[in-house]
């Protein structure tokens, strides 16, 4: 037992350098609109919107990754803007968690979006948005183990760690924008858009003597609706490919409404 939980902790150490380059994110992507693309806020049915999300990732390592988000985005000024356009803003907050504890990130995000018409029916948009961002990143040096500290057998957490740690908490502001340009008519609709998060490259390192800037992170995504019968029945799809500090996560979701 103890052979394997040194294992483990051997792996979490690997883990954590390689968790670095990489933005928490959600499988079911197109439920996490301002994660995605700023530009997406506002663009919704309705006047409001609440989106909520919670992964729990890799359980059977005992400390398993946690990250939830809520976001609340609404159209405003709907007397004023031009007809057909949507100005939209919105608040998101993110918390993320792993290495039971050791790790820990909190982002609150405002963004704004505005949404043109670009036909005469009001059938062609496209949104620019923008998203400001400030987070914390911290770490909790009791609950973590160093390679300095295995003794052979175990983790000896009296011996020193032999990093140089300038904080154990990191806070820094951070920009995002995104483009998306939308098709919607009374039966079908479609949309693409691209963001690019993380324009001001911060420095989220703890050590003294190195830094960290936080990857770009590029998105590429477009999904949409098609009526596929009398009935009502739609058929929606989506699609996204994303790239962060060279890996790339490419996605194809589709459900059909009956």
């Amino acid at each position: 037992m103890k052979k394997k939980k040194t294992l483990l902790l051997l792996f979490y150490i690997m883990l954590s350098a390689i968790a670095n380059a990489q933005d928490p994110h959600f499988s079911q992507y197109f439920a996490s609109p301002l994660t995605l693309n700023p530009a997406m806020t506002g663009y919704f049915k309705g006047d409001y919107r609440v989106a909520a999300n919670f992964r729990n990732q890799w359980n059977a390592l005992g400390d398993p990754f946690t990250t939830s988000t809520i976001s609340y985005d609404s159209k405003i000024l709907q007397n004023k803007v031009v007809e057909n356009d949507i100005f939209g803003v919105g608040v998101m907050a993110l918390y993320d968690k792993s290495l039971n504890g050791g790790f820990k990130n909190i982002n609150v995000s405002a963004s704004v979006a505005y949404h043109k018409t670009i036909d005469e029916a009001g059938e062609d948009n496209l949104a620019a948005g923008f998203q400001f961002t400030y987070a914390s990143r911290a770490i909790d040096i009791g609950k973590l183990n160093f390679a300095s500290q295995f003794n052979g057998s175990g983790f000896d957490t009296n011996l020193p760690t032999n990093e140089n740690f300038v904080t154990t908490r990191r806070n820094y502001l951070d920009i995002n924008t995104g483009i998306l340009y939308t098709h919607k008519t009374e039966n079908n609709e479609f949309y693409i858009g691209g963001s690019f998060y993380h324009l001001t490259r911060p420095n989220t390192s703890f050590l003294k003597n190195e830094k960290f800037k936080l990857p770009l992170r590029f998105t590429l995504h477009s999904g949409g609706r098609i009526n596929i019968g009398e009935n009502g029945n739609e058929l929606f799809m989506s699609g996204l490919l994303m790239e962060q500090a060279g890996s790339f996560e490419k996605k194809l979701r589709y459900c059909l409404w009956l």
